[in-house]
This record gives structure tokens, C-alpha cells and sequence, in this order.
């Protein structure tokens, strides 16, 4: 918009672009040109004005102005004259109109029918060519009253011929309606009703109905068969669908009335779009969108209770740009698609049901807002990927299937976001503090924390199907429970996955573990209180507790750790006990019920080879692959053997062999290290090693067999058994876990 002077005698305005220029000020002199969008003309110009082929002029003012211009307005072919509409239209006023091509007439609002409405005044300058105005789209056509043309509305209602069934929609041309003249005229009401099979409706033209109903009932489907920008519905119509029946859109329309489902399916194709206006589903209504379907991104989307917006992605993606309003109905997504505005939760419960793949928040905007509750159903994943919106609605979150996966954003879900993870489905946290830490998560299901990250909730609750587990990385990632100073209690089990998991006590409040922990990360206590209701503290874990927070034992057995650090400071090896509490076992203030915790060194292949003194190998290599004392046992296997690595020993001893079996014997360590393993495998040729039941490449298979273990020792017997007899060699191999 510029109310300002434009001056001058020299020179021109040509308007470019898509949208709408705004001229309310005193004008020059020089031309005017409209090339694309519209010019709205509410103040006064000296200028001759052109509007090219799909421009627009208007010129309604505030309805009691108009604009003018004191020079000659000439009309291209495929340009548009747009008026205001309702009751009355106040023109645009020139000297003199040229229609020099087809000229269409577009109102912004319904007409009355019956009255009369000025379209353009021409005052004492020419008038050339009003044949071509396009008066065959409005029953009546215009009347010359000397200095304006003027429109009287004559409107009708026109249903579509079932026995025609599939034929063309265009202006005073063919007839395929029911009533009166049986031609369609622009501002009638039109209504397609049952038909017996399908029928493809082929647009012809820029068609500017009232209203468009389609009520088919049937299994039969319409389709509006058009060419965006020449073939379409525009003007202010709507459109509304009802019965059970579908209606299938291929092209982009640009009515503005909004677009109500009230019952059936509206599907768009690939490039289609309903209108500019707002659309609305209800009772069982369905608005689907194909591969690269478009809706408006200015229009809402509003899903009301029995309602369904469902949007068909592919592997490509479907890109959707608009708002949707969750009012009771259901947003759906069959695979992927990707989502760039908000996505409003009206009060109750709404539902975001995912099939395939995956359906993405993404962008600035893609996010939850408002008021309601989320519901994830479908055993695809819904993923928030936004940049910057942050999931802000108050009510809470059930995942009943599949995933919620939390990836990036400016902040997570709502303090007010309460999480609950129904059996079987996932919730998977993908970066830092997704949860509000204010936010309960009562677990049911998988609580996943993928890699290292940290997530801080108030309380952990659940059932005894629950599971917490870091789902991505060796890296350990930390659960911190019991912000806000509240209480919770999980049955499920906290285990490490992929990688460790290690979990935090803040708060005031208690934190009740029930189930049957794996977990080997750290446990840290640091406030209120933490309750393991079972000894189920991994052997090589670390258990910290600060002064004043508690760590309460009442399951009564004794739970084995390798470290117990209290207020920063580690305790010595031993066992520790609550105060007063009965048997052996220093007391400590910070533990609680009847429970203990035994302090030993963990069993690892550091530990074990920490037990050695190596000070007649000086500078030798004490790594798991070094062969400190130079028998030829790397120091790996040497602790599998149980033999010291700092003197030499014997590995393995033949015992006996066949022309198809091999036996020999070697010892084997009782206390194993916990990140040690080993196995065996077998050789034709020293280069080429298989395990027990593989194939060489020359077709022999050899089977593998060890005893029990017997004073120390244990019996491995090497057969072949298929293929041609060979000479074998045995080996057993030690691997030390990361």
C-alpha cells in the first residue's frame, strides 16, 4: 500500500509478482501497467492503465470511494476486473475502456440475486470492444447505460444430470443440468447427487459458482478433471462434500469460500489444491492428499470429532505447509511426509496416527500447540524436527503405538506434558533435554535414550513391561529423575542396550526402582530418595551419594558394586549397612532399609593384570595384545588360561589324534574377567580360519567340541566332519570387550 505522491510526467509503474499493490494517493501522469497480481486502485491517476493477461484491477475504495483515473483503462485478453460484491459494487471510474481481449469479472463476495451491480464507469472517454467483456458467464449479461456498464444477478440452482453422468462443465454451453435452461452461468449454485459409476467432470474455463455441493452417496466416485489457472473453480465460491462417496480433485482451484467435509472423501492428486479458503471436516468426512497434494499454506485445516485428514506420503516425502486444527478428529499419515506449521491441539484428546515410515515436525513452525492432549497411534514413527517451535500445547502425551521420536528444537514438550508409553511402543529421546523437566514419564513400554545424551524428568513410572535403555551408541547416556521434588515408581527394568545407561537422583522426593536393573552405568543419588526394592546394582557399577540424599536398600540381600563414593569421597573395599540395621557391615547414614552393598575390586583384565608385578619386564608391552613374559601367550589369552603373565607357561597339549580328529587340552581360569570371552577355531592351512561347523574353501567342515572343565583344565576335540580329510590345526582366540 502507498497513500503517498507519485509525480511526474515521465516514466511508468509496471506491477509485477503475485500479490496486491495498493494506489490510494493523488498520481502521475505516466503509465500504468499491470503484469501480474492485482492493482487496487483507491485514489485518483492521469495515468492510462493496461492490465495484461492474468492480472487483475479493482478499484472498490471503502465502498463509498472509488478509484479513478482521468485516462483511457485497457483490458487484455485473460485479464480480470475484480469487484467487491454483496448488496452494491462501486465501480472503478476511467475515461474511456478499451476491452481489447477477453475480459473476466470476478466478485469477492456472494451477489444478491436480483440486484444490480455497477462493473466499470467509462464517463465521456470511449467504449471499444464490450462484446469482449465476458457477459455469457452471467446469465443476463451486461447492460451500456451511456457512462458505466452495469450487472444484474440472475442466479439459479443447477444439479448435474445422473444420466449425463460424466461430461463437461462450462459456462452457457452444454446442458448438463436439471433445471430451467439447463446451462451453467458464474454466482449459480451447483450440486452433483448420485451417480450410477463413476463419472469424470471436465472443467472448461474459469467457473465462479455460488456454492458447489457434491452429495454422492454411492460407491461411485466423481472427478473434477481441470488445468490449474485456466480450467478451475475460483471467485468466492465453497465447496462442500457429503454422503459417503468421493470426490477425486487432479488440478489446483483457487475459490475462496473455504471447503466443508461433511461426509465421504475428497482426495487431491498430485498438483491439486481445494480452493485458498479454509477447510473444515466433520462427522466421517475424509480430506486425503496424494504424493505432492497442496493445500494453501495461508488455510487451516480444522479436523473435527468422526473427521479425518489423511495424508498419503512416499519414500519422496509429502511436503504439507498448512495448519492443522485437531478438533476431536484424526490426523493420519500412511508413510513419510513432512509437516512446516503448527499442528493445533484443540481441548480433549487428539489423535496423530502414523502407519509407515515417518511423519516429520520439521522446519520453524513444525510443532504441537494448544490446549489438548496427543495421542500417537500407528506403528510408524512421529518425529519433531523443528528448528525452532517449540512444542508448547499443555495438555499430555500417549504414545499407544509405534514412536515419538524427540530430535531437535528449541525446547521440548510442555511442563505440563505428561508422557505414557503404552507396551510395545517407543518414546525415543534423540538429543538433549526433549522432556520438559517438569514432565512425568510413566513407561509401559520403551523409554529410549539414543546415544549420549541427558534427560532430566520429574518422576520415572511404569509397569513391570517398562524398559529404559540407550538405544544408539557405546557412549552412556543418563536418565535424572525427580525434578520438580516429585515421586515416582517404575516396575520395568533399566538396562543398557546398545550402550551403558547410568541414572541420577535429584529432588526431594523418592524414586522407587522395583524391577530387575542391568544397567552398568553410574548411580548417582545426589537428593531425596532412591528405593531399589532389588539387589540389582551391576557388579562393575559406581554408586555416588551425596550427604543428605539416601540410598534405600529394603530388599535384605546383600548387592554387589565396585565403587561407593559418598560426598565425593570413595569408601574402601567392604560392606556397608544402613544404621541400626542387623549382621555385619559398617553403617553409613546415607543408606536406608535392610539391605547391603559389598564394595569389591571389579573383575576386568585391568584388575587382573594390576595383580602382577612386572618389574623384571621393564618397557613391555602390558596392553591385552602384548606378550609381557615372552612364552608366546599374548596376555589376553594368558588370563583366559589363568596363567601369570610375567612367567613363562605352557598354552596347550596335544593329547591325542586320528586320521580325522584332533584333541588337545589347555587350562582355563576360574574367575574369568567379566569383559574377557573366548572361543575356537579351526585351519587347513594356518591362514584360512573357520568356526566349528563352517566350511573351508575346499569344501572340508570340521566340528569343534569342549568339555567341562576338569581340575582346572578342559578337553577340546576337533573332528572333521564332512568333506575331505586334511591336516587341522586348533586355536582358541581371547577378545576383550570395548
Amino acid at each position: 500500500t502507498f497513500a503517498g505522491a507519485i509525480i511526474g510526467a515521465g516514466g511508468g509503474i509496471n506491477k509485477l509478482g503475485a500479490s496486491t499493490l495498493t494506489l490510494s494517493g493523488n498520481s502521475y501522469s505516466g503509465t500504468t501497467t499491470v503484469s501480474a497480481g492485482t492493482l487496487n486502485l483507491t485514489g485518483s491517476l492521469a495515468s492510462a492503465i493496461t492490465v495484461n493477461s492474468g492480472a487483475s484491477i479493482s478499484g472498490n475504495g471503502d465502498g463509498t470511494t472509488t478509484g479513478v483515473t482521468t485516462d483511457l483503462l485497457t483490458m487484455n485478453g485473460g485479464s480480470f476486473i475484480k469487484l467487491a460484491g454483496g448488496a452494491t459494487t462501486t465501480s472503478l471510474t476511467a475515461n474511456g475502456v478499451n476491452f481489447a481481449g477477453a475480459t473476466n469479472l470476478l466478485f469477492s463476495t456472494p451477489l444478491v440475486n436480483g440486484n444490480t451491480y455497477d462493473v466499470v464507469s467509462y464517463g465521456a472517454g470511449p467504449l471499444t470492444d464490450l462484446s469482449n467483456l465476458n457477459g455469457s458467464a452471467y446469465r443476463g449479461g451486461f447492460t451500456d447505460t451511456g457512462t458505466k456498464i452495469t450487472m444484474t444477478a440472475n442466479f439459479g440452482t443447477r444439479t448435474w444430470n445422473a444420466i449425463a453422468n460424466t461430461g463437461y462443465w462450462e459456462i452457457d454451453t452444454d446442458p448438463n443440468f436439471d433445471e430451467g435452461d439447463q446451462k451453467f452461468f458464474n454466482g449459480d449454485s451447483v450440486i452433483f447427487g448420485d451417480i450410477a459409476s463413476d463419472a469424470t467432470i471436465t472443467l472448461i474455463g474459469r467457473l465462479a459458482p455460488a456454492s458447489v455441493v457434491v452429495s454422492n452417496n454411492n460407491a461411485s466416485t466423481y472427478t473434477f478433471s481441470g488445468t490449474t489457472g485456466t480450467h478451475d473453480i475460483t471467485g468466492n465460491s465453497s465447496l462442500t462434500k457429503s454422503g459417503a462417496g468421493t470426490l477425486t480433485i487432479n488440478s489446483a482451484h483457487t475459490y475462496s469460500g473455504g471447503t466443508t467435509i461433511d461426509g465421504g472423501t475428497i482426495k487431491l492428486e498430485t498438483g491439486a489444491t481445494p480452493g485458498t479458503g479454509a477447510i473444515t471436516i466433520n462427522n466421517t468426512g475424509k480430506l486425503s492428499i496424494n504424493d505432492q497434494g497442496v493445500l494453501n499454506s495461508a488455510a487451516a485445516v480444522t479436523v473435527n470429532a468422526g473427521g479425518t485428514f489423511e495424508i498419503l506420503g512416499t519414500a519422496a516425502g509429502q511436503d504439507f505447509s498448512g495448519t492443522v486444527i485437531l478438533n476431536g478428529g484424526k490426523l493420519l499419515n500412511n508413510d513419510w511426509a513432512f509437516s512446516y506449521k503448527p499442528i493445533v491441539l484443540n481441548a480433549g484428546d487428539q489423535t496423530v496416527e502414523v502407519i509407515g515410515n515417518t511423519f516429520h515436525l520439521f522446519g520453524g513452525n513444525g510443532k504441537f500447540t494448544g490446549t489438548g492432549n496427543l495421542i500417537k497411534e500407528g506403528a510408524g514413527t512421529l518425529a519433531t524436527w523443528s528448528s525452532a517451535g517449540t512444542s508448547d500445547f499443555t495438555g499430555t502425551t500417549t504414545v499407544n503405538a509405534g514412536t515419538l521420536s524427540l530430535v531437535a528444537g528449541a525446547g521440548g514438550f510442555s511442563a505440563t506434558s505428561a508422557v505414557t508409553i503404552a507396551a510395545g511402543a517407543t518414546v525415543d529421546i534423540k538429543t538433549n533435554e526433549r522432556l520438559n523437566d517438569a514432565a512425568s514419564v510413566t513407561a509401559n513400554g520403551n523409554f529410549k535414550l539414543s546415544g549420549a545424551v541427558t534427560e532430566t524428568i520429574a518422576s520415572l513410572n511404569g509397569a513391570s513391561t517398562g524398559q529404559v535403555f540407550n538405544g544408539t551408541t557405546s557412549t552412556a547416556a543418563t536418565l535424572v529423575v525427580g525434578a520438580n521434588n516429585a515421586t515416582g515408581s517404575f516396575a520395568g527394568t533399566i538396562v543398557n542396550g546398545t550402550g551403558a545407561m547410568a541414572l541420577t537422583k535429584i529432588g526431594t522426593g523418592t524414586q522407587t526402582l522395583s524391577g530387575t536393573n542391568t544397567y552398568t552405568g553410574t548411580t548417582t543419588v545426589t537428593a531425596g530418595t532412591l528405593s531399589l526394592a532389588t539387589a540389582s546394582l551391576a557388579d562393575t557399577s559406581t554408586v555416588s551419594i551425596s550427604t543428605g540424599a539416601t540410598l534405600d536398600l529394603p530388599h535384605g540381600t546383600t548387592d554387589n558394586i565396585v565403587a561407593l563414593v559418598i560426598n565425593g569421597t570413595p569408601k574402601a573395599d567392604g560392606l556397608y549397612k544402613a544404621v541400626g540395621a542387623a549382621g555385619l557391615g559398617t553403617e553409613l547414614a546415607e543408606l536406608t532399609g535392610t539391605g547391603k552393598l559389598l564394595v569389591t575390586p571389579a573383575n576386568t583384565f585391568a584388575t587382573w593384570m594390576g595383580g602382577f608385578s612386572f618389574a623384571a619386564f621393564p618397557g613391555a608391552n602390558l596392553t591385552a595384545n602384548g606378550d609381557t613374559d615372552g612364552d608366546g601367550i599374548k596376555n589376553l589369552l594368558e588370563q583366559v588360561f589363568g596363567t601369570a603373565p610375567n612367567a613363562a607357561t605352557t598354552g596347550l597339549t596335544q593329547v591325542g589324534g586320528t586320521a580325522s580328529s584332533l584333541t588337545f587340552k589347555h587350562p582355563l581360569n576360574a574367575s574369568l574377567a567379566s569383559d574377557v570371552t573366548y572361543s575356537y577355531q579351526w585351519s587347513s592351512n594356518l591362514a584360512e580360519w573357520r568356526s566349528s561347523g563352517q566350511a573351508n574353501t575346499g569344501g572340508t567342515t570340521a566340528t569343534i567340541v569342549a568339555g567341562a572343565p576338569v581340575a582346572g583344565e578342559v578337553t577340546v576335540t576337533t573332528t572333521i566332519s564332512a568333506g575331505p580329510a586334511i591336516k587341522v590345526f586348533v586355536r582358541v582366540v581371547a577378545n576383550q570387550a570395548p
